[in-house]
């Protein structure tokens, strides 16, 4: 289609060599803007086709083929980070299930799990993975229930999730896995999470992760240490109240035309 295009649009310029009209010439200008539209639209349709293949569960023979063009690798790189993680493996990190090569939560305590207090040997238990300290610091966080109850249930087995206690547990395998420190740092959403146990869980894990991920970044501010003295910036030259050196309201303005300039005057 597009070579159809570009034959058309060259052709269109060979034909005639009487001098050119102004009819001609617009004639000529509307033919290239056609020729343009319809490539554009051509483009946007392969746009959509990608997006519509990479949300497809079934990963078919086009979409294996583009993950190979790297004219395409860029797109689907960015639709996969737009349209969030799909989680449908425990063997994948971030799967609630997930247990990495070297064990790191297997050594982990309930003890560990910040807001939460576990009777006697209780608290001595390895978490192991993700869901099993989840269930438990669900039924051992909640209020309405006496300790023999919770002893109890969670001995059956009961699941009763709370989104409440599922941050600090993400917070401990953030800080003892590297695994999963890489998933809550870098996923912008979780999109879709097999069942557990029948317990369609997206919602209430990406809450959680978001929460955590927000406090994880409102610590990394207040940690970052204040600079003393005063701060260099550029600024494009239509910046008219600082076209000049000097000193207005406690700003001190020095200009400069090229980057080595700039370079020499930071070095002052």
């Amino acid at each position: 289609m597009r070579n159809q295009l570009q034959w058309r649009i060259g052709t269109s310029f060979e034909h005639n060599s009487s001098p050119r009209s102004k009819d001609w010439e617009e004639q000529q200008e509307a033919q290239v803007a056609t020729a343009k539209a319809e490539e554009e639209e051509l483009t946007e349709q392969d746009h959509e086709a990608v997006v519509c293949a990479i949300r497809e569960s079934y990963k078919g023979k086009w979409l294996k083929e583009l993950e190979q063009d790297e004219q395409w690798i860029p797109v689907i790189e960015f639709v996969k980070k737009k349209e969030g993680a799909v989680i449908k493996n425990a063997t994948t990190p971030g799967h609630l299930r997930f247990q990495c090569l070297d064990g790191c939560l297997v050594g982990a305590k309930l003890s560990a799990i910040k807001d939460v207090t576990f009777p006697g040997a209780f608290a001595k238990e390895p978490i192991g993975i993700v869901w099993k300290a989840w269930v438990a610091a669900s039924i051992f966080s909640r209020s309405d229930l006496d300790l023999s109850k919770k002893i109890r249930f969670y001995r059956q087995g009961a699941i009763c999730l709370d989104e409440n206690a599922l941050k600090p547990i993400l917070r401990l395998a953030y800080e003892k896995c590297t695994a999963w420190t890489e998933f809550i740092c870098t996923t912008e959403r979780i999109q879709e999470h097999e069942k557990v146990e029948r317990f369609a869980i997206e919602r209430m894990y990406d809450e959680a992760r978001q929460a955590l991920k927000n406090e994880l970044e409102e610590e990394t501010r207040a940690t970052r240490p204040q600079k003393e003295g005063p701060t260099g910036f550029a600024a494009p030259e239509r910046a008219a109240a600082m076209e000049n050196d000097g000193v207005r309201e406690g700003l001190h303005t020095v200009v400069a035309r090229i980057f080595k300039e700039l370079r020499e005057k930071l070095n002052e």
